[in-house]
Order: C-alpha cells, then sequence, then structure tokens
C-alpha cells in the first residue's frame, strides 16, 4: 500500500476482495504503516477505507471508468474518433 500512495499519489485507498471480512481488524495498522513509511505529502493526505460491499471489485473499476471520464473528457471522447490515418 505505502508503494502505492508513493507512487501514484493516491488521495484514498479502498481495501476488499477476498480478504475484506478481515481487513476492519487489520486497518488502524494499514493506516499507521502508510503514515510512518509513505512520503510525507501523500502519507498525510491518505485515506484508507475498507469497500463495504461484497462485489466491491465491480463498483470500484466503474468508478475508476467515471472518475476518468469526468476529470478528462475529451481524451475519452477522443478514444472514439477515428483515426486521421484511417480512411475507413
Amino acid at each position: 500500500i505505502v508503494n502505492l500512495v508513493n507512487l501514484f499519489n493516491l488521495d484514498s485507498v479502498v481495501l476488499g476482495g477476498a480478504m475484506r471480512s478481515i481487513l476492519p481488524f487489520m486497518l488502524e495498522r494499514a493506516k499507521a504503516t502508510v503514515t510512518a513509511r509513505a512520503l510525507a505529502q501523500p502519507g498525510a493526505e491518505v485515506a484508507i477505507k475498507v469497500a463495504g460491499r461484497e462485489d466491491d471489485a465491480v463498483y470500484g473499476a466503474a468508478c475508476l471508468v467515471l472518475d476518468a471520464i469526468m476529470n478528462h473528457p475529451i481524451t475519452y471522447v477522443r478514444s472514439f474518433a477515428p483515426s486521421p490515418n484511417n480512411h475507413g
């Protein structure tokens, strides 16, 4: 988690999946580790949460897509435009 926070300058991390049932017991330790080992700026700002749904991976993937569309709509629309080299 620390490496991902440092590498991508994350503002939040949502944990879930097969180990979701035990994550509430590990959450405080994960937060303390990130605070102690991450770079100062992303480490101080990151929020670490446990997903609240069994099918959280689907919702997380959907959120990533919607986030990309909302934050960079022109890039998303251009991805559907025909290539200038493609005349078909």
